[in-house]
Formats: C-alpha cells, sequence, structure tokens
C-alpha cells in the first residue's frame, strides 16, 4: 500500500464509523450490561451469605436441642446428620456459585475495560483524522468541481461538474457500468 492510499483507507474507515452509530451504541449497551451484571452479582452475595447465616443458625440451634434433651433419641439424631450433610453440600455448591458469579464479574468487569479503550481509540482516531478527511475532501472538491446528489438511489452515481463557462450533470448507474467506464466518464466531463 503506498504512502497515499493509507490516509485515504483510514480517511474511509473513519467515515465508515462516524456514518454508522452502532459502535457508540454497542458501547453503550455493553456498559449498561456491566452495571447490570454488577448488581446482580451484588445481590446474589448478600443472598447466599443471608442463606448461610441461616443454614448455621439451624444447625446450632439443633445442636443446642440435643445438648438440652438428655435421653438421645437416635432416629433424631440420624435426622440432623442427614440435614448437617444436605446443609453441608448446599452451602458447598452455593460457594461454587459465588465462585463461578466473581468470575463472570470480572470477565464482564475486562471486557467492560477493553470496550472502553476501544472507544477511546476511535475517538481519537477521530480527532486525528477528522481534519485531514475534511481538508482532502476539500481539495478534491476545488480541483474536480465535481458536486455529488447525495439523495439518489444506492446504485447511482448522481451529480453535475460545475466550471465558469457550464454545468454538466452526470447520472450513471453501477449495474451497467464498469467502474473503469465511469472514472473515465468522469474526467471526460471535467475541464482540465
Amino acid at each position: 500500500m503506498s504512502s497515499s492510499e493509507h490516509p485515504l483507507k483510514l480517511t474511509n474507515e473513519i467515515i465508515t464509523i462516524l456514518a454508522s452509530n452502532d459502535n457508540r451504541e454497542s458501547l453503550e449497551k455493553s456498559d449498561k450490561f456491566l452495571i447490570e451484571k454488577a448488581h446482580l452479582c451484588e445481590e446474589q452475595g448478600i443472598s447466599v451469605q443471608e442463606a448461610i447465616r441461616q443454614l448455621t443458625k439451624a444447625e446450632n440451634q439443633a445442636a443446642r436441642d440435643l445438648d438440652d434433651n438428655q435421653p438421645v433419641n437416635t432416629a433424631r439424631i440420624a435426622e440432623l446428620k442427614h440435614e448437617n450433610t444436605v446443609t453441608s453440600e448446599r452451602i458447598e455448591k452455593i460457594e461454587q456459585d459465588i465462585t463461578l458469579l466473581e468470575k463472570a464479574c470480572q470477565d464482564s468487569n475486562l471486557k467492560g475495560e477493553k470496550l472502553k479503550e476501544k472507544k477511546a481509540e476511535a475517538v481519537n482516531k477521530k480527532i486525528e483524522v477528522l481534519p485531514k478527511t475534511k481538508y482532502y475532501f476539500s481539495l478534491f472538491t476545488n480541483i474536480s468541481h465535481i458536486r455529488w446528489d447525495y439523495n439518489c438511489k444506492q446504485d447511482e452515481i448522481k451529480g453535475f461538474i460545475a466550471s465558469l463557462n457550464n454545468v454538466k450533470p452526470f447520472c450513471l448507474d453501477e449495474r451497467q457500468n464498469s467502474k473503469y467506464f465511469m472514472v473515465n466518464y468522469l474526467w471526460d466531463l471535467i475541464d482540465v
């Protein structure tokens, strides 16, 4: 790629970015998603802690009840041991869920930071390239005197060439004409 093609390619990319709000909208949606994800993680963390406290309290109460009842009921002990095992398994499952949620939150935060970096890069590129783009567009317009019709159909190239002596309109169909033909046709219309 020659050095003169690089600014034009970059200019076209910037024009594409500026013409589409998709990147900004996706960044805003991602930011909202990350905030919601953080709130959800926080709420689930609090509810899990409360469940652990209640289970621990119930286990302690059951242990006190056993101590209070001197005549030991073996069936009740077996039931409490089973509840203790089930409760321990639930606690382990909850702790695993917490670990997974924390990892998901960290991943979401990393993605959010990367999106913020990409947004900052896009803004910087826009700031750097926009003056150059305006200059190239102005230079092209002043040299060629071509005025484009931006309201034409998508597969049409339409406008006029305004010289000091006259105005030459043109309308070319991209489906019927090659790029080579269209370029040569426009150069033929321009008075050099």
